[in-house]
């Protein structure tokens, strides 16, 4: 019932060509800053999906042509799968030789630089587990090694345990205690930061990238797996965290106590990948495999070492010189401060902050010898007691960790200040220019315009069966997605008129969470006291009863296929994002294909003597035997996934009404027919007790809704709320059949 999962070759060309090369990627000047803001983005910026190609080929390149940094036992091409154990003893070896780099010894450097660590692996340790972040997704999560590799996502995320216990969460508290808080991961502003390197970039950048080809590379994405969980990287950013937040005084609020234990679970899981993606094997097809795999490993290999000797390379080697850090920190402050010192008692003073003439040796010298500061004495110095605080000039100008550099300085000045200003000036060079700038590079993309041209050229005709076949398959079609939305588009607005009058109606004008929860009490009460058990024979025929239930294949196979979207990165950490993921993840088996709601319907369609296509070929969109109507509610389900942001109220919407629908008559009626025939009713079995409106799925569904409309009420005010819950009942309408008169 399913198509190889990697059916595709590594020179996919985003096919079908057009013809037409004005429409095909083109390079542009990117640097690694913009691309990991564009991937981390991705849903808004699809365009940017050859970039993230590129990057992969470039690495497979790079490995290839071999690298002195890599071992033997990773670039060896006499290497076969039997040597697995040989490469996983390389790779414990490489994380115990990378243990804790950050530590160098010195207590006097040992704060500062595990801060340094710390801010240059915020990038990684903020989209941690992104490259998997498409595994679980439609059409890999049903097969055996995409259930493996959704177990390894949930595991890498920690989606079932305390959101707090996450490092993620850890790196934030730590910057905002430090008075330099984090700006979301998905943000331009963080992927801008002047602190970050770009080889801190240029890292996750490739986890990115290798998260949007599951199918396309997945023995390569497989081999970093490995190569990830044996080097000990997703257990590196919460040790490091340990560490920093010990050396700067910031309380660790998480239980570490099962760190060891997580670790080697991530291992066992990331090395039976290997092995059940090779264990039916053999031959020539094993060997290439291997070497895909192999290559995915020296590539986690190259950019983790990479990135761990740039960092090293920027990394402080000395206790911080107070006078070079207020040189440093007036000089970042200088083309801010200009302008506003022309009356400060120094002519001087504004000249000397000028950003094209910056003098920071007779800043601090002026400074040094001025009434505002006492030497050695930064509590009783005005610069800090008066001018920083409250009806002073400057109070705000200064973070808390810039106050600490001032007061630091004030500190280390001795009492002859006059003279020894001079004499450190004299040895004192001028403060490096810290983090690089970050140097374009050459990628390959689609200008926003041509990526909507092209998607109008190739996919403007579409039948709704052909949209659902190349939303299943995004992978290799991801400039459908522009169309995909104008069907939506078109789709929910017809879902959203006559919301007030129409098939089930608003409940009411405003947002209110008692109103639904008593929509959802009512709801469910109507549908449980609609069932009359089954008495006799059925009033459908075993034909009609197949014939219905084969007609439902469209959406049971890509079921949970709208949440999908919740799983990149920058979502699966928000409230709203976990909670869903909680639907989601048992709708895709918790990481068990046996579970996959789509292989356990598949079950059903066998004993009843279905035998279809796989769900993701053309064959499968194209088969005689379904309706056209089959495609429509599920192509639904795919265009919301692919807009996890922009559309999710209306997501939102039609998740509740998705889980609620089959609850009690429905399902029990199914299941009374199912028995009368001799027929397993697992499958509604299963949903009837999953989708509970006590503590499943519908519960939770509710549950996301409360926590969507809270934060936006919160945040945007009681109008804005009333819009979100107009969107996310439109949501809830989407799901009816849409006529020309409005949903129902």
């Amino acid at each position: 019932m399913q198509s190889s999962p990697n059916q595709q070759a590594a020179t996919l060309g985003f096919s079908p060509e057009t013809g037409n090369p004005a429409l095909d990627p083109t390079p542009e000047h990117c640097g690694y800053r913009t691309a990991f803001y564009r991937l981390a983005n991705i849903d808004e910026y699809p365009e940017a999906i050859p970039l993230a190609q590129q990057v992969i080929l470039e690495h497979i390149r790079s490995v290839e042509a071999g690298s002195k940094t890599l071992p033997d036992e990773l670039t060896s091409s006499r290497s076969g799968p039997e040597h697995l154990p040989l490469v996983l003893e390389t790779l414990r070896a490489l994380a115990k030789s990378n243990s804790r780099p950050w530590d160098s010894g010195k207590k006097e450097v040992a704060a500062a630089c595990a801060l340094h660590y710390a801010k240059q692996f915020a990038p990684t340790a903020l989209v941690d587990g992104c490259w998997l972040q498409r595994t679980p997704a439609v059409p890999l999560s049903h097969t055996e090694i995409g259930s493996r590799l959704t177990g390894l996502f949930e595991h890498a995320v920690r989606a079932y345990a305390d959101p707090l216990s996450h490092h993620s969460f850890a790196y934030r508290r730590l910057f905002e205690h430090l008075g330099t808080p984090l700006d979301v991961v998905t943000s331009r502003r963080f992927a801008e930061h002047p602190a970050l390197s770009a080889p801190s970039l240029e890292f996750p950048v490739l986890l990115l990238s290798m998260g949007q080809f599951p199918r396309t590379f997945l023995p390569q994405l497989v081999g970093l797996t490995l190569a990830l969980h044996y080097m000990d990287v997703p257990s590196f950013g919460a040790t490091l965290i340990q560490d920093a937040c010990a050396l700067h005084g910031v309380p660790m609020e998480e239980d570490t106590s099962d760190d060891a234990d997580y670790a080697e679970r991530g291992k066992q899981l990331a090395s039976a990948a290997v092995e059940l993606l090779l264990g039916e094997l053999s031959g020539a097809v094993l060997g290439e495999t291997w070497d895909r795999v192999r290559c995915g490993v020296a590539m986690g290999v190259m950019a983790f070492t990479r990135w761990i000797e740039e960092t090293q390379r920027s990394a402080p080697t000395d206790a911080p010189d107070p006078h070079t850090e207020m040189i440093r920190l007036l000089r970042s402050k200088a083309p801010h401060a200009h302008g506003y010192h022309r009356g400060s008692g120094s002519s001087c003073l504004d000249e000397w902050l000028h950003p094209d003439r910056f003098d920071g040796e007779k800043l601090l010298q002026f400074l040094a010898n001025s009434p505002f500061v006492v030497p050695g004495h930064p509590d009783e110095s005005t610069l800090v007691s008066e001018l920083l605080q409250l009806g002073g000039p400057m109070i705000l100008a200064f973070d808390t960790a810039e106050q600490q550099v001032i007061r630091d300085w004030i500190s280390s000045l001795p009492a002859d200040t006059h003279a020894s200003t001079h004499a450190h000036a004299a040895q004192t060079k001028e403060p490096a220019p810290g983090i690089p700038e970050d140097e374009p590079a050459l990628f390959r993309t689609w200008s926003r315009s041509v990526f909507r041209r092209r998607s109008d050229e190739i996919y403007g005709r579409c039948s709704v069966r052909d949209l659902y076949y190349h939303l299943v398959n995004l992978e290799f079609f991801p400039d459908v997605l522009p169309v995909a939305e104008d069907h939506l588009r078109n789709w929910l607005e017809v879902a959203g008129s006559n919301i007030e009058t129409g098939e089930r109606p608003i409940p009411s004008p405003n947002y209110d969470p008692a109103i639904l929860d008593g929509w959802v009490f009512a709801k469910h009460r109507k549908q449980v006291d609609q069932y009359r058990p089954l008495k006799g024979e059925p009033p459908q025929s075993k034909e009609a009863f197949v014939l219905a239930t084969t007609q439902a294949a469209p959406v049971i196979m890509i079921d949970g296929s709208w949440l999908q979207g919740e799983l990149r990165a920058g979502m699966i950490h928000t409230p709203v994002g976990r909670k869903l993921f909680h639907i989601f993840y048992e709708e895709v088996g918790c990481g068990d294909h046996h579970n996959h709601h789509a292989n356990i319907y598949r079950s059903q369609l066998s004993e009843m003597g279905v035998d279809l296509p796989p769900f993701d070929s053309r064959e499968f969109a194209n088969w005689s035997g379904f309706e056209d109507s089959a495609f429509e509610v599920p192509t639904i389900w795919l265009c919301l996934s692919h807009f996890p942001r922009r559309y999710l109220p209306e997501m939102l919407g039609l998740n509740l009404a998705v889980e609620i629908a089959g609850l009690g008559a429905s399902y029990l009626g199914a299941r009374d027919v199912l028995r009368y025939y001799g027929l397993s009713t697992l499958f509604v079995d299963l949903h009837n007790a999953a989708d509970n409106v006590s503590v499943g799925h519908t519960a939770w569904a509710v549950d996301a809704i409360k926590s969507y409309m809270d934060d936006v009420a919160a945040n945007q005010g009681l109008r804005a709320a009333d819009n979100a819950w107009r969107r996310v009942w439109t949501g809830v309408r989407s799901t009816l059949p849409q006529g020309p008169d409005g949903a129902g």
